[in-house]
């Protein structure tokens, strides 16, 4: 059932993004690609706490949180009429051509997805042993992630006209810092401030990684989400194999060690996106 339910996940994923590309243009994409991770985020908040309700009733009953999906999909096709969008009309078909920054993409949001693998997979642990709280804060502080997530996505479009070439690299950064205050702290304060800073960058991350695919392939949006989407997935398979060996290695407590090292990378990460963002401004300088 699970991977039912992540082969229809893996075919809705890419379709908003693209339906995005079809209907607007210039900075408007922008703004709708932030609107929709926003949108994400929200959808996430409520059908967390939702389940937590149903759950109360019985494990199986918050598996009908799922029945939504019944409800969207009849909005769906009430919204969206046959026939073609106004960007495709009187075009030419849409043609996916992979290349080099796309393979770059994918792989770098492999990574990330390994990064967001070990928040949820770890998060609610550390909790429990060192004593900060129960399963119902975890659950919150994992919603805080959402809430994170949500402002810093519907904020995209200013954030990044703000920032510049630097908004990925802010982003980075606020994740890299949450993740040592998972790591390090044992307050559930830090823990809400770490959640949250970790989401704000996800919103960022996500938001900028839906532009720069569809500016690659402006004319199949869709699959170009769909494959760096699959890099996404990549690493939340291959994140508790890797990050759990290298834990293993080092030592300590398993799922802190797996924060602490997540932090770590970040950080790396963070210092090779400052040093582009960097390199890019200076070669726009000289044109």
């Amino acid at each position: 059932m699970r991977a039912l339910f992540g082969c229809g996940v893996g075919f809705i994923t890419p379709i908003a993004p693209g339906m995005i590309a079809d209907y607007y243009a210039g900075d408007e994409i922008k703004a709708m690609m932030g609107y929709q991770n926003a949108s994400v985020s929200i959808g996430g908040i409520v059908t967390t706490v939702a389940a937590g309700y149903l759950c109360t009733a019985g494990w199986r009953y918050s598996f009908l949180i799922y029945l939504l999906g019944t409800l969207i999909m009849a909005y769906t096709f009430s919204v969206f009429r046959r026939g073609e969008p106004p960007s495709k009309r009187g075009g030419e078909e849409g043609t996916f051509m992979p290349n080099r920054d796309l393979s770059r993409l994918t792989i770098v949001m492999c990574g990330y997805g390994m990064l967001l693998c070990a928040f949820y997979s770890n998060v609610a642990m550390v909790v429990a042993d060192r004593g900060i709280g129960d399963s119902a804060l975890s659950g919150l502080i994992v919603i805080t992630m959402n809430f994170g997530g949500l402002a810093s996505s519907a904020l995209y479009f200013q954030i990044s006209r703000r920032l510049k070439g630097y908004a990925v690299a802010f982003a980075v950064g606020l994740t890299a810092v949450g993740f040592a205050l998972l790591g390090r702290c044992s307050s559930a304060a830090a823990f809400f401030a770490g959640s949250a800073f970790i989401g704000i960058g996800f919103g960022i991350i996500s938001s900028e990684a839906l532009v720069v695919a569809n500016a690659w392939s402006p004319r199949a949006t869709t699959m170009a989400v769909s494959v760096y989407m699959s890099g996404v997935n990549l690493g939340g398979f291959l994140s508790p194999f890797i990050m759990g060996s290298v834990a293993g290695a080092i030592g300590g407590p398993r799922s802190r060690t797996i924060l602490q090292i997540s932090a770590v990378a970040s950080l790396t990460a963070f210092a090779i996106c400052v040093a582009t963002a960097r390199r890019k401004n200076r070669l726009v300088g000289l044109r």
